[in-house]
């Protein structure tokens, strides 16, 4: 078991029911879809947000994973040990430094929290 094993978290992707509401949108049904396991790396960036009439409080965070996960940008992920909702905004980049034999994705999500 590597140390990255050790790190993993269980995350799920959210998929949205393709069938849309008639109007433009969706009827916010979501499904759970790929399982797959993601070190979280916090960026210690947080903003607070006027959404509507709630004020949030924005994290963001560096998503690894290994190689092969299907997700894309503003895909929905779950945490599964607590339900945590994160939203990826950057781009899914595949790497493998030179020093490592271990080659992962990442990507940029944030967590939005209602205050």
């Amino acid at each position: 078991m590597s140390v990255f094993d050790q790190l993993y978290t269980e995350f799920v992707i959210l998929e949205r029911d393709p069938e849309g509401d008639g109007l433009g949108g969706y009827d916010g049904e979501w499904t759970e879809g790929e399982r797959f396991c993601a070190y979280l790396a916090p960026m210690y960036h947080e903003e607070e947000r006027v959404v509507g009439q709630r004020r949030v409080l924005v994290q963001t965070f560096h998503m690894f994973t290994k190689l092969g996960v299907d997700f894309g940008f503003m895909d929905r992920i779950k945490r599964l040990k607590d339900g945590a909702v994160f939203r990826t905004i950057g781009e899914v980049v595949s790497r493998q430094p030179p020093a490592s034999a271990i080659p992962f994705t990442v990507t940029r999500c944030e967590r939005w929290v209602e205050l």
